[in-house]
Formats: structure tokens, C-alpha cells, sequence
């Protein structure tokens, strides 16, 4: 049975560090009512990543219906005709064929839901209410019959994810916002903001701001600073304490790294490494596989984590090159190869720190709720 306690358990392991294995983020785990609508917090649950580490935590049962709906997510979604390929994804391709099995997958999914209806329990626990239930059936069986009957009627290929209301919810949420956020506007309202959208396209806004001075640590080098310099010195040691989750994470990092600057890995001997096998579990022959040189310097780059001053790449750059320094690795470009992993490194630090401040004002805010009752 799958248990949403599990997914649970995956961010909280993953919680003490900036690498991340998932996009799993306090949002998506416990949204507000509002947030519940957001489609891209239910993307990072029910996401391929989740499900490889779901597998290598032997949690099966859940990743098993972690991947069914993400499958059937992607299957629904299709918008391009060459999605598919460019991704080397079976199931994003378009439909040409009613004997598609991808056909038949969605109904059993149609089953499925419409078995988790506890309507009659009378408790939604293990299951969904019976207004979820129906819409998720009929959903599936409506859209696997519409595809089959434009492909009877002569259709060369179907893109399920052209087949919805988006982008018609977007434009009238538009006209809503417009309309001082009501829900129920008249046709006189949707007229002045459709207006109102036109007036803008021909407006251009002149934004003057004041010359970037910059912080303060822009002006030190790394030679003035005795503290940057000791984090530097004890990277060697501390690249050693990195659990299993970091080191794969920076091997995720160091193939996207290798793969933007051109660098091959000709030793097969680095695919055998612990740390690629989340790498491997995800890729569909896309994805690069760093050489081990690569992998070795990033781990020395560990010291990122243990700095509370994070306020520029400047100083980050600098210890960088000086930790190359002390290697004998040899790169075409080390210079662009430390600003992308840094670029990585602050973009994982920055969602982390957001994420850590929203579960801090959720806590004081239902603090508060408690404390006047």
C-alpha cells in the first residue's frame, strides 16, 4: 500500500543538506489551500527522481504508485510531437495507433481511481472522495475514447495535452485579476481588461536603478581572508563526512557540468561508482556521466555547505581555483567548469533557505493559532 508517510521520510533525510537528490520542498509536502492548486508542487512528488530514490530505499509499494501517476501525468501532457524524442521518452510520444498500449494503461488507472472511492467509509483515508474519484474516471475513459475516434477518423497523430482548458483558465484568470479578483465578472468587466491588455502591449516601462556597489566581501581576496582560507585548507578532510545523498547528488551535478562543457567520460570504470547509480536509475540515454577527476574535484567543493557567508560567487570563484590548484586535474576550461558547479551550488542553497523560512513561518503561524484557543 502506498503511504504518503514515506515521501515524508524521503525529504526529511534529504533536509539537512542544500543536495537534493528530489525536488521534494515543505510546499509540496504540506500546502496551504491555495497552494493545493499549484500544479508544479504536485510535479515535484510525483516526479521520476522521487521514484528512483523510493526504489533505492526499497519503499516499493509506494514508489510503484508514485510512478504509475507520474507515467500517466506525462502521458496526458504530451504537447509537442517531438517531446518524445528529444527526451527519449516511449511515453511522451503522440499517438498514431488506437492500439496504443499507453491506451489501455489509462484505463486500468481509471480503474484504480475509481476503486480508492471511500465515499461509502464515509472517510477519505486511503482513498478519495467520490467527487475525486468520478472526475478522475471519466477524465481518463472520456480522453482514451476521444483519441481513439480522431485517430478512426483519419487523424495522423493526438497530443493529449492539447486537449484541455489551460490556456482558456489562464487568460479569463486575467480578466478576473483585472476585475479586482471576483470570481463571477460581468461581460462589460471582461471587455475593459481584454482592453486593458492591449493598452499594455504598447506600453514600455523605463526602469533606471542605482550602480550595483556590490557587499563588502566583493572587495576582499581570498589571500586578505584567514578564514576563507582555513575553509579551503580543510575541504580535503571534510569532503570525507558527505553522506550518500550529497555524493550523488554531486555526481548528478558533475554529469549536467560534463555535458554542457564537452567532457566525455572514456573510462568505464567511473560508471561503476556508488554515486552513479541514481544517475543511471534515471537515465533514459540522455544523461552524461562525469570522469572520475571531475567527480573528485566537486567533493573538495564540499566546504560550500559549512559557510554561513554566502553573499557572492566572487569569493566562492577564488576558492574554488585554489582548490584546483591543489589537484593535478587537468580541464580545458576549470574557470567555466567552477561557475557552473557554483551557479548549482548557490541555486540548491537559495531554494533551501526559502524553504526553511516558510516551514518557520507556517510553525509561528500555527503557533499562534494554538495559543488563542
Amino acid at each position: 500500500m502506498a503511504k504518503w508517510k514515506d515521501i515524508i521520510e524521503v525529504y526529511r533525510y534529504e533536509q539537512s543538506s542544500d543536495l537534493k537528490l528530489t525536488k521534494l520542498d515543505f510546499q509540496s509536502l504540506y500546502p496551504n489551500n491555495v497552494e493545493k492548486q499549484r500544479v508544479q508542487l504536485v510535479c515535484n512528488v510525483f516526479n521520476e527522481k522521487t521514484v528512483v530514490v523510493l526504489v533505492q530505499k526499497n519503499i516499493k509499494e509506494t514508489a510503484s504508485f508514485v510512478r504509475n501517476v507520474t507515467k500517466m501525468w506525462n502521458i496526458l501532457n504530451i504537447r509537442s510531437i517531438s517531446i518524445g524524442y528529444r527526451l527519449k521518452d516511449n511515453d511522451r510520444l503522440p499517438f498514431t495507433d488506437v492500439n496504443d498500449k499507453r491506451l489501455d494503461f489509462l484505463l486500468r488507472m481509471a480503474t484504480i481511481f475509481k476503486q480508492m472511492d471511500n465515499s461509502i467509509k464515509g472517510s477519505r483515508i486511503k482513498g478519495l472522495t467520490n467527487e475525486t474519484s468520478n472526475a478522475l474516471n471519466q477524465t481518463l475513459v472520456g480522453i482514451v475514447d476521444l483519441i481513439k475516434t480522431l485517430l478512426i477518423r483519419g487523424y495522423k497523430y493526438v497530443l493529449p495535452g492539447k486537449i484541455s482548458s489551460d490556456r482558456t483558465e489562464d487568460e479569463f484568470g486575467i480578466y478576473r485579476q483585472s476585475s479586482g479578483g471576483n470570481y463571477l465578472i460581468s461581460a462589460e468587466q471582461v471587455f475593459s481588461s481584454f482592453q486593458l491588455e492591449r493598452v499594455k502591449l504598447f506600453s514600455k516601462l523605463d526602469i533606471t536603478t542605482e550602480e550595483n556597489r556590490g557587499n563588502d566581501c566583493c572587495s576582499i581576496s581570498l589571500e586578505d581572508s584567514e578564514e576563507d582560507l582555513e575553509f579551503v585548507e580543510r575541504c580535503f578532510i571534510e569532503s570525507s563526512n558527505l553522506n550518500t545523498v550529497e555524493r550523488s547528488t554531486l555526481y548528478y551535478i558533475c554529469g549536467y557540468v560534463s555535458q554542457k562543457e564537452g567532457i566525455a567520460c572514456t573510462d568505464t570504470e567511473d560508471l561503476s561508482l556508488p554515486e552513479s547509480e541514481f544517475t543511471q536509475n534515471i537515465s533514459r540515454g540522455g544523461l552524461s556521466f562525469p570522469p572520475i577527476n571531475l567527480f573528485d574535484l566537486s567533493l573538495y567543493y564540499s566546504f560550500f555547505k559549512l559557510k554561513t557567508r554566502k553573499c557572492c560567487t566572487k569569493i566562492f570563484l577564488e576558492e574554488f581555483d585554489q582548490n584546483h590548484s591543489y589537484t593535478e586535474y587537468d580541464f580545458k576550461d576549470i574557470k567555466s567548469i567552477n561557475r557552473r558547479l557554483c551557479n548549482c551550488f548557490f541555486k540548491a542553497f537559495v531554494k533551501n533557505f526559502n524553504n526553511e523560512r516558510i516551514e518557520d513561518e507556517r510553525e509561528i503561524k500555527r503557533r499562534r493559532i494554538s495559543s488563542a484557543r
